[in-house]
């Protein structure tokens, strides 16, 4: 799932994002899932132009064979 919200005006624009994604996988016990948030903003004053860009994401992945070698 993705959204996507961005504007602006002679001066200024902005733009946030946001998705979501999952995939489980066909064995037992393995997926995997992210969450990302995206924002940039940017303004125009004069000679000078400032803003920033911001990417925060989250994820996790589940599997069966996660870890080092078994010792047997």
């Amino acid at each position: 799932y993705n959204i996507t919200l961005s504007g602006g005006a002679a001066t200024s624009n902005y733009l946030v994002s946001a998705s979501y994604f999952k995939d489980v996988g066909t064995l037992i016990n393995r997926d995997f899932e992210r969450l990302a948030l995206r924002i940039n903003t940017e303004g125009r004053r004069g000679r000078f132009t400032f803003g920033e860009n911001l990417l925060l994401s989250n994820s996790t992945r589940n599997g069966p064979f996660q870890g080092g070698f078994a010792e047997g």
